[in-house]
């Protein structure tokens, strides 16, 4: 399982991605989903229009990644961090191949 997304599966970082800057994304689930609270500021009414469900949140193979990833980082907190550590090494080496 990948924790992190590339510019080119996520329209949030296609702006990055055109100024030549090589990002990554992660998406968790919501606490109405993953039953944890990563949103701590989160009010009734965002909750209410959370975007876990938005875009490709609405199949359920990327709702059940991103809680899968969510009840990770909160039950399995050293291993979640060993992979993010891995997957930030990854685009990083990728950067340097785009330069």
């Amino acid at each position: 399982m990948k924790l992190l997304g590339f510019a080119d599966s996520s329209p949030k970082l296609k702006g990055a991605e055109a100024d030549g800057i090589e990002g990554a994304i992660m998406y968790l689930a919501s606490h109405t989903q993953s039953g944890f609270n990563v949103c701590a500021s989160a009010t009734k009414g965002c909750a209410d229009v959370c975007l876990m469900v938005q875009g490709r949140g609405r199949m359920d193979s990327v709702r059940n990644a991103r809680i899968r990833k969510t009840r990770m980082y909160f039950e399995q907190r050293d291993q979640f961090l060993d992979w993010l550590v891995k997957d930030i090494a990854s685009v990083e080496r990728r950067a340097i191949k785009k330069n």
